[in-house]
């Protein structure tokens, strides 16, 4: 598997973790690294773990993760994915599903409270390279205060009752995607009304085919209203707002 090192410098710049937080450890060349990765067939390398520490450390909540696995290959990259992550904190548990759920796009990884109240928030594929961000910073607003946000988009949020669905498709080379896919859950986690699910386009075709999806990030709402490009928060929010009327 290919390094996620890398990704994790703005990853810190998200969290406001400042670079003298993290555990002393000997550095070691990327080219190495990866290398070496490669031959391990390893998502995180034993660096990427040390740096991994910090974030979890600001955890006050216990999180569950539901994996939804069938018998598929990419469920099979899935499973060897959750495998390197547990244990990585005692505040994160991983729990496979294998039975049939009629309601899940498989394979998934359902963010959820410690008694294992499903979020609304689903990675489909494995989230790794830029969408690794997205996928620990979805485990940090759940188990903890989450990432600031100012009490009036907050008080926006907590006003939409519709029933939303987003799906918001990816690369996972895209540089524009993470912030559409950790914004849509941000406000997913503060609203049971709304949900959002990450999908690696390279591994759902229909998708790809039944919205015509020429380019990523795209945010498919309710099956029928489709956007595309960077969005924050509030931008999302605008669009959410709107249907709500």
């Amino acid at each position: 598997a290919t390094s996620m090192e890398k990704y994790l410098f703005s990853l810190y710049e998200n969290l406001g973790i400042k670079k003298e937080e993290k555990p002393n450890r000997t550095t070691i060349p990327m080219e190495q690294e990866m290398e070496q990765q490669e031959e391990e067939t390893a998502f995180l390398s034993e660096a990427m773990k040390q740096e991994l520490y910090p974030i979890f450390e600001r955890f006050t909540k216990n999180v569950m993760v539901k994996v939804y696995l069938d018998s598929s290959n990419l469920s099979k990259e899935v499973k060897g994915f959750v495998e390197e992550m547990r244990g990585l904190s005692d505040r994160v548990s991983f729990v496979t599903i294998t039975d049939k759920e009629e309601k899940i796009i498989y394979p998934a990884l359902s963010i959820c409270d410690e008694k294992g109240k499903e979020f609304g928030v689903q990675f489909h594929g494995v989230p790794g390279g830029h969408e690794f961000n997205s996928f620990i910073i979805a485990l940090y607003n759940a188990g903890s205060d989450g990432q600031p946000i100012s009490q009036e988009i907050l008080n926006r949020i907590k006003q939409i009752q519709t029933k939303i669905k987003m799906k918001i498709a990816v690369s996972l080379s895209c540089t524009m995607c993470p912030e559409v896919v950790m914004s849509a859950q941000r406000i997913a986690i503060e609203n049971e009304n709304i949900e959002a699910e990450m999908y690696d386009l390279s591994h759902y075709p229909a998708l790809k085919e039944q919205y015509n999806i020429m380019s990523v990030p795209c945010v498919i709402i309710n099956e029928k209203e489709v956007f595309f490009g960077k969005k924050g928060v509030e931008a999302l929010l605008n669009i959410l707002e709107k249907i709500e009327d």
